[in-house]
């Protein structure tokens, strides 16, 4: 039976007065929620009833949810520390807490918290070392499979190297991704390397070149460490002349010593890297690796071609001259690289062009062979350069030249207004009127046609197309409804050439890695995706620029036009001084000039058939006779190289 609450207090005070410990206190009764209100209300503070709880020998019997309420009531808080300590808030009721041992209730307290403490240590510590032996034997297991694994990829990498020497590229390449793909070795090891380097090399034998550009400059990237660096250099080379593979990681090769390789390969080496730096404009350092390139190098000459372009675009015509000339001597010198040769000759002649040196500036251009694509051009500039020097015979000849089949493929709409000019220069003015109609008839009339397709065309694609296919469609229901000057007017221009040649070398890989897709797994159906996408985004940008030069042919279909009528008012014009001229009875200057190989005097576009005029197509030279006044520059009365001249109709 509970005791009155004023005998509770007056025990706890006097166990209070006692002893400060309250071992004294042994009351046996059992506290609950409302004696711990009732001691509040009494007006003991929170340290007195703590002591009142600890002094009681039975346990509390109020329950966690009760705290709350207690709490609600004011129960100071030390108060609902001590009571959640003995029944346990939260978690549920919990079993009597008995007296305080000798130690005292903290002690108590404390050894009981650390024991657990210990215990949940020492439990996660257990845990912690089981986790620990799992992950060594799944880490010895997955070693011991992944030895077993490279055991096995090596000897797939033997039979790899046996198909290599077999000749059967393609199997060998797909023996080496298989070890790089599934074994994965790390980059850098020397599996890696080994694995690398013969899958590079295989797929370079088996042809292909687009889809391992970025092996092939990883493989060279290893550095002198890879024993097969100088061969993987060298396909690098070849990818990059082949597909136009520029890489800025090519800034890389730089931080590789090469002085100790041989001289052939230094060389290939710092031409390859002046080209690179001059391309992305560092001119200072393309010319460091260019000048390192020796003079007996079989890239000498091409060496010495770029310092002369470096030096032209940095302003420079004289460096230019020099490094042009170097360039023509170093192919002479070495036998190599005609091409070089043709390239610089026509850079000189351009330079002596502009600066009015045109005897110099033909010299150059005869200098281009005759059997070389970029012999039409020389010609045709060799006939500017004739005009300009006011040799009209050799002009009019020049001229005459490119009319004949042997230029059938190359497209010049100025040629007949520039013919009509030299006429009307020198007072030949039937043939001038000849060399309009000549223009009108066969130049201007392609202006239609031209506008039809463009107005008629907006795809990319389509125009590619009608350009790559234009000659397989010629006589189908798919013809391109394009005239062929048009066509030739593209491709004259050697960077479309180019990209024309690019992307059919893509669509030919392309189509042998869909041959080879089975042996080459993941990789070649990756490499077969790259290759559609850029092939797709050059094709896009083939047409976009094919649309832009049919554009331009257009317009200049239509400037020569418009130059053409001012050269036929001109003869209008001169042809009513000459009437006039006749009526006063000017004197006839009948002198001309002449060569070798002279043409008629009359109009005409080429006389002369057979391959014998092969050699001396571009040698020609016309008879004209200056019909025009040198004293006061009006035409004389009679037109001897033509009809006579007929007085204007009243």
């Amino acid at each position: 039976m509970k005791l009155p609450i004023h005998k509770i207090v007056r025990r706890s005070l006097t166990a209070l007065t006692l002893t400060v410990g309250l071992s004294a206190a042994s009351g046996a009764w059992a506290l609950d929620k409302a004696d711990i209100i009732n001691l509040q209300l009494a007006g003991l503070d929170a340290n007195t009833i703590v002591t009142v709880i600890r002094s009681s020998t039975e346990p509390l019997t109020v329950t966690s949810a009760e705290v709350e309420e207690l709490r609600i009531a004011g129960v100071p808080q030390p108060v609902l520390d001590e009571i959640c300590l003995r029944v346990g808030c939260g978690a549920g009721p919990t079993g009597p807490i008995g007296p305080a041992g000798p130690g005292g209730a903290d002690l108590q307290r404390e050894l009981e918290l650390q024991r657990q403490q210990e215990e949940e240590r020492q439990r996660l510590e257990r845990e912690r070392m089981e986790q620990e032996r799992q992950r060594m034997r799944e880490q010895i297991e997955n070693e011991q499979q992944r030895e077993a694994d490279i055991s096995s990829a090596f000897e797939g990498l033997a039979i790899g190297e046996r198909y290599a020497r077999q000749g059967q590229h393609i199997q060998a390449a797909g023996v080496y991704r298989e070890f790089l793909d599934e074994v994965a070795p790390p980059p850098g090891s020397v599996q890696y390397n080994e694995a690398l380097t013969g899958f590079v090399r295989a797929m370079h034998l088996a042809g292909y070149r687009y889809s391992i550009r970025n092996q092939a400059l990883e493989a060279t990237l290893i550095g002198p460490n890879n024993a097969s660096f100088e061969e993987m250099f060298g396909i690098l080379v070849d990818i990059s002349n082949e597909v136009e593979f520029l890489d800025p990681n090519f800034l890389n090769l730089t931080d590789f010593p090469v002085g100790n390789y041989p001289v052939d390969f230094q060389d290939e080496w710092n031409y390859f890297l002046g080209r690179f730096f001059w391309i992305y404009g560092e001119y200072s350092r393309a010319s460091e690796f260019l000048g390192r390139v020796s003079a007996g190098a079989d890239q000498k000459g091409q060496a010495e071609y770029l310092s002369g372009v470096i030096a032209l675009e940095e302003g420079n015509a004289g460096a230019a001259a020099t490094g042009f000339q170097n360039a023509i001597l170093a192919t002479e010198r070495n036998d190599t690289n005609e091409e070089i040769s043709e390239l610089a000759n026509l850079a000189l002649a351009r330079l002596f062009y502009e600066s009015y040196r045109f005897d110099v500036a033909l010299y150059h251009y005869m200098k281009i062979p005759s059997e070389s694509y970029r012999h039409p051009r020389a010609v045709f500039e060799m006939a500017w350069t004739y005009l300009l020097k006011q040799d009209s015979n050799r002009a009019i000849g020049t001229l005459h030249s490119l009319h004949s089949p042997y230029y059938n493929t190359w497209f010049f709409p100025e040629l007949y207004v520039m013919e009509a000019a030299i006429y009307l220069n020198t007072c030949n003015l039937d043939s001038a009127t000849e060399a309009i109609l000549a223009f009108s008839d066969e130049i201007a009339v392609l202006q239609e046609p031209v506008r039809e397709f463009i107005a008629t065309t907006f795809a990319p694609e389509d125009y590619w197309d009608a350009i790559s296919n234009y000659h397989e469609r010629i006589g189908t229901p798919e013809a391109v409804a394009l005239p062929i000057e048009a066509v030739r007017f593209v491709l004259a221009d050697i960077d479309f050439v180019n990209q024309m040649e690019l992307i059919q070398s893509l669509e030919a890989e392309r189509d042998r890695l869909d041959v080879a897709m089975a042996q080459l797994g993941e990789y070649g159906s990756l490499a077969l995706a790259g290759i559609e996408a850029d092939l797709n985004a050059k094709v896009i940008d083939a047409g976009l620029k094919i649309s832009a030069m049919v554009s331009d042919f257009e317009a200049e279909l239509t400037d020569w036009y418009v130059k053409s009528q001012e050269v036929s008012i001109e003869v209008r014009t001169e042809r009513l001084s000459v009437f006039d001229a006749a009526l006063t009875g000017v004197e006839i200057d009948q002198s001309s000039s002449s060569s070798v190989f002279v043409l008629a005097a009359d109009w005409q576009y080429w006389p002369f058939e057979g391959e014998y005029w092969i050699d001396e197509v571009d040698a020609y030279r016309g008879d004209l006779t200056m019909l025009r006044d040198q004293t006061t520059g009006r035409c004389m009365a009679i037109d001897v190289a033509g009809p006579e001249t007929e007085a204007p109709a009243e």
